[in-house]
């Protein structure tokens, strides 16, 4: 393989190898080899995976800075090529940013838009195998904007938050829920006799 487009991708997935074992330097050379690949063939969704990664590494890392950077770009990428995973992600993360940085209401903002990204992608997808694999995998998403309005109704009068938190935390227990009978059904289905 010759060519930067599938070596861009190579260098993307031994990247998550090596972030997934927690070698976040060796993880950001190959991230920073995927890139370099990547803008050579101007493939915008890798560069906006790549990105990331690559700002989850550095926020790991104690860099915030850098971290930021990395999400706002990837969050502009994903936007340019309409990957709503991409920037579903990318909100996520900048939204633990301002949690970290203590800017509640930004990461609830951010938070919230990154769920209403999800609730799209949900909606526009058929294939129930992606969904999931996809949805069960975001579930945490749900679980930390629960969290954040929890903390946003404390001292409000009037429960608006509370309620919120109680919708978003039920809508991704249905979710999560209507994807585990699905699976279950379509394998008792796959192994059922044939009459």
């Amino acid at each position: 393989l010759n060519d930067n487009y599938h070596q861009s991708l190579i260098y993307r997935v031994i990247g998550n190898h090596y972030f997934g074992r927690g070698e976040d330097e060796r993880a950001r050379q190959y991230y920073e080899r995927s890139l370099g690949r990547t803008d050579s063939v101007g493939y915008k969704s890798n560069a906006a995976l790549v990105n990331n990664q690559l700002g989850r590494s550095a926020l790991r890392g104690g860099q915030p800075v850098t971290a930021r950077r990395h999400f706002e770009a990837a969050f502009t990428m994903g936007v340019e090529v309409e990957n709503f995973f991409v920037q579903s992600e990318s909100l996520y993360h900048l939204s633990l940013l301002e949690k970290m940085t203590g800017d509640n209401e930004r990461a609830l903002d951010l938070a919230r838009r990154s769920v209403e990204l999800v609730e799209t992608l949900y909606a526009d997808v058929d294939s129930s195998k992606l969904k999931g694999g996809y949805f069960s995998g975001v579930y945490e998403r749900y679980q930390y904007y629960t969290h954040l309005l929890m903390r946003a109704s404390v001292g409000q009068s009037n429960g608006d938050f509370a309620l919120q938190a109680f919708r978003i935390a039920e809508n991704g227990r249905a979710r999560s829920l209507r994807e585990g009978l699905s699976l279950a059904a379509r394998e008792f289905l796959r192994d059922a006799p044939r009459d």
